[in-house]
């Protein structure tokens, strides 16, 4: 029986709640005690591991579960553990390699079995943090409508240390390490978010971005193995089939970007080359791998990425989904009104299908050019006007439409319905608010991001905790309760 598939259409603004809980701000648990901040209205603990340290021999391995007792652990104070990254405007993110850690933000008025809420950033595999989205006033928010949760945030390897690719890496197990992490992470959640006064079968994942694109990798992880580590999710602005095509282990740039990397290291000559990389220091590795994504960018692959590896990927994921090969949870899916706006160059000029047809060429090659011509021709050139920034061509937001339904609208509005076809509720959006504090240019509209401005603190917006913020997210905070589900 296929589940019910509600569509929510233009308002919603918002999404989420779910979680929190526990005695003070000392947790026990068989590994450690765990002390955390307070004060009097949120209990934080700042990078709790989920995982032994990946460094050394663990270096471009499969995370490893603690199994030591750690002991005493103050994590007060928010620190620099962010993970080694790449960022395409910024360039090399140093962090450090001992990141596999999480966040945990709770109410401090305890109570028990609170639904959680975990959240997995984004940033296109080569970048971001746990603490790019603050969700302390999130937590704030839902006890004071009391629908109080426990929200989780985690860490994961990125770019190369968490998706390196190759011959090499496929002989050493090495395939999609942050996809691992990840799941270690929920893992780590299940076995202990007890303790902290979370309920473990009342689970919410959920993502934004690459984020999104990643908890629906969650859902089809080993051919869609249920082990139980979430009982609903949120998917914003991504799905299966995302911004970019994800090769199998013999697409032959990966490999070109490994054999650079173990060039640039001076790994050529060594008996195992591989070895060696784990064994480089970590300012010597990072700054190989970033020189060989500054060459190596385009938008239409990732340089550092998920591989189709027949063991977490056990087809692609277009294959997988259609096949219904994933876990099918009570799902709240959907996207920003503009979403990929800001993706489309202003300086081509489009004027022409021909303009266009070139740029979508190197710009989408996977796809056929005949497809750009149908969808050209469901998106008339009649029906725009030169509404873009200056010099983008009187036909720049006709681009924008079809790269959004693309790669975006049309990718959300299949695996909709797909995971509602399996049984699964699912309940679809599209975001169509603007916070009046958002600095992107208004040409932009409403696009990807958006919707983050209402929901959480983040560096450009450290608190949305205004009337604004409290009457555009109400109605969704209310209707995403896992409590509330099916």
């Amino acid at each position: 029986m296929p589940g019910s598939l509600q569509v929510i259409v233009g308002l919603v603004p918002g999404l989420l709640f779910l979680v929190s809980s526990s005695y003070g701000r000392i947790v026990h648990t068989p590994l450690a005690t765990y002390v955390g901040a307070s004060d009097g209205t949120l209990d934080i603990f700042h990078g709790i591991p989920f995982a032994e340290p990946p460094v050394g021999n663990l270096r471009l391995q499969p995370p490893q579960a603690i199994t030591t007792k750690l002991g005493l652990l103050k994590l007060e104070q928010a620190t620099n553990g962010r993970c080694y990254g790449i960022d395409a405007v910024q360039g090399l993110i140093n962090g450090t390699e001992d990141c596999l850690k999480l966040d945990l933000i709770r109410p401090s008025t305890h109570h028990h079995n609170l639904p959680v809420y975990v959240l997995i950033h984004g940033g296109e595999f080569n970048n971001g943090d746990k603490s790019d989205l603050d969700g302390s006033e999130l937590v704030k928010t839902g006890f004071a409508e009391n629908q109080a949760f426990i929200y989780v945030s985690i860490n994961y390897r990125v770019s190369f240390l968490g998706f390196p690719s190759g011959r090499e890496a496929q002989s050493h197990n090495a395939f999609n390490l942050g996809l691992q992490d990840q799941r270690m992470a929920l893992q780590w959640v299940k076995a202990n978010i007890g303790a902290f006064g979370g309920d473990p079968s009342k689970i919410t994942l959920g993502g934004q971005a690459t984020g999104a694109d990643s908890v629906v990798y969650q859902m089809m992880a080993y051919g869609g193995v249920d082990e139980g580590l979430f009982q609903s999710v949120i998917l914003q602005s991504g799905a299966a089939t995302g911004l970019t095509p994800i090769p199998k282990p013999d697409y032959a740039a990966w490999q070109n970007h490994y054999d650079s990397i173990v060039n640039m290291t001076g790994c050529t000559s060594a008996p195992d080359g591989f070895a060696c990389l784990q064994s480089l220091p970590i300012d010597k590795l990072a700054n190989a791998f970033f020189v060989v994504f500054e060459q190596a960018y385009s938008i239409p692959q990732h340089v550092y990425a998920v591989v189709v590896d027949g063991v977490w990927f056990q087809d692609y994921p277009s294959v997988l989904m259609s096949a219904g090969q994933f876990v099918a949870v009570p799902t709240v899916i959907g996207h920003t009104t503009n979403e990929l706006i800001n993706r489309i160059p202003t300086y081509v000029g489009f004027s022409s299908d021909a303009s266009i047809l070139g740029f979508t060429g190197a710009y989408v090659p996977y796809v056929p050019q005949q497809t750009v011509t149908e969808m050209l021709a469901l998106f008339p050139a009649s029906q725009y006007s030169d509404s873009g920034p200056p010099g983008s061509g009187s036909q720049w937001t006709r681009v924008v439409d079809i790269d959004n339904y693309l790669q975006s609208f049309c990718p959300i509005n299949t695996a909709a319905s797909q995971i509602s076809s399996k049984g699964a509720d699912v309940w679809k959006y599209r975001w169509d608010a603007r916070h009046s504090t958002y600095t992107a240019n208004t040409y932009l509209g409403v696009d990807q991001g958006s919707d983050l401005t209402f929901i959480y603190s983040t560096p450009s917006h450290p608190n949305p905790g205004t009337n604004e913020h409290t009457e555009q997210t109400a109605p969704m905070n209310t209707y995403h309760m896992p409590s509330q589900s099916p």
